[in-house]
Parts: structure tokens; sequence; C-alpha cells
């Protein structure tokens, strides 16, 4: 199972996020502004990282703890439904929509 806090597709919408904040502190000239925007660009980069701090042979995984895994047969329709939970949850919080955020998490 993935973690929420190493996908990729989040640090990407971490990034972005950060990328907006960023732009938002730009304007306003507010450094709280600009100190979350780079603390989110920092977790978007780590959650980067994890993400791929996996090694894959056939369907088993070893982690960089060390734990070895064999993929479940549904792990692609999971990993399908978590993506897009996730993008559901980010995008609902980005428009400040709390039935798409919910419906996502």
């Amino acid at each position: 199972m993935t973690d929420k806090n190493t996908s990729t597709l989040q640090s990407y919408i971490d990034s972005a996020t950060g990328a907006v904040q960023s732009a938002i502190g730009s304007v306003t000239g507010n450094p709280g502004d600009k100190t979350q925007a780079q603390t989110t660009k920092d977790k978007a980069a780590a959650e980067k990282d994890l993400s791929h701090a996996t090694a894959k042979v056939g369907p088993f995984n070893m982690s960089s703890s060390g734990a070895v895994t064999e993929d479940d047969p549904n792990r692609g329709e999971g990993a399908w439904n978590q993506t897009m939970g996730s993008a559901k949850e980010s995008l609902g919080g980005l428009i400040g929509a709390e039935g798409l955020k919910k419906e996502g998490a």
C-alpha cells in the first residue's frame, strides 16, 4: 500500500500549490506567504524523493527500509482510485469545494 504522503502526484500538486503561494507572496509582499510557499515546495521535493525510494523486481517490491512486499493483483485499480481521490481532495482544497475535498479523502 502506498502512503499518501509519498505519492508522486501529491508531490506535483504540492509543488504547484507552492508556486501559487509564492506568486501570491510576491504580489502581496507578505513574507509569511513566501515562507509558507517555500515550506510547501520543500515538502513536495521530499515527497517526490520518497515516492521513488523503492526497488521493484517483477511483482516484488523492496522499500528503502528493506521491507519486501508482493503486489496485489488489484494494485493497478487501487493506484488509479488513490490517484483520483488525491486529485479530487487537492482540487477541492484549492478551489474551496468541501464536497469535492471530502469525496477525495
